[in-house]
């Protein structure tokens, strides 16, 4: 285990110390082939800050993000994947992607949803999760299976705002994967989840492995070069 001391800048940009771990996996996850590193979030300071550009501008085409979660707690949680700008007065969210509460999105201030549940989930266990938009169609998935879905024919609003990775996560968060123009079939889902990805498949705009032992660096693995900062 080696500690990584960060700070962490908030909205009203002041710096709080704080420290992110890098962990390697549980021993119920070492089989698997993609089997590495991960980061282990305190759920409240820590985060991976992604600059913001168009690959996250996903509008009304289809998309994919997927993660590998294990959560400390399954009553609290906070985003796998956020993207976060404030366009209404109270502030808003262009998309959050909750393991258990599924995927929410903001578009003028009206909140729309795939809607997960807390059922079914360990705390302390290694779960691969995925949410999907194949045309009107969102779907989410545990452990490649759907577990809630809904339709909804709007666009995502392109505000300039960085992406987000593990805010107020209480837990660990590996191999996260996102795909624009690509809705991943539950096919595709199942044959990618239990692998380490090339990097260089159609659609994959971003990908995180989160297998650095040092620095502040998260690289991507894909070849557009979207590293993140640990916060």
């Amino acid at each position: 285990m080696r500690n990584l001391s960060l700070f962490l800048s908030v909205a009203v940009l002041f710096l709080i110390p704080y420290t992110l771990y890098l962990i390697p996996f549980s021993s119920a996850q070492a089989n698997l082939p993609g089997a590495g590193n991960c980061l282990s979030f305190n759920g409240t300071s820590d985060y991976v800050d992604v600059p913001d550009n168009n690959y996250w501008y996903f509008g009304s085409s289809d998309f994919t993000i997927t993660a590998w979660v294990k959560l400390n707690s399954i009553s609290s949680g906070g985003a796998i994947v956020s993207q976060w700008i404030n366009y209404c007065s109270t502030g808003g969210q262009i998309i959050y992607f909750h393991p258990t509460l599924g995927l929410t999105w903001d578009v003028s201030c009206v909140m729309a949803f795939v809607q997960g549940n807390t059922s079914g989930w360990t705390a302390g266990q290694w779960y691969h999760v995925a949410v999907v938009r194949n045309g009107n169609n969102f779907n989410m998935y545990r452990n490649g299976l759907s577990i809630a879905n809904t339709t909804w024919s709007g666009s995502l609003p392109n505000y300039a705002a960085p992406l987000i990775i593990g805010s107020s996560f209480p837990g660990s968060i590996d191999e996260v994967s996102i795909w624009k123009n690509k809705g991943l079939t539950q096919t595709e889902i199942r044959n990618t989840m239990c692998q380490k990805l090339v990097g260089t498949e159609p659609g994959l705009v971003g990908y995180w492995r989160f297998d650095e032992t040092s620095g502040t660096t998260a690289n991507d693995s894909s070849p557009n070069g979207n590293n993140g900062t640990l916060k």
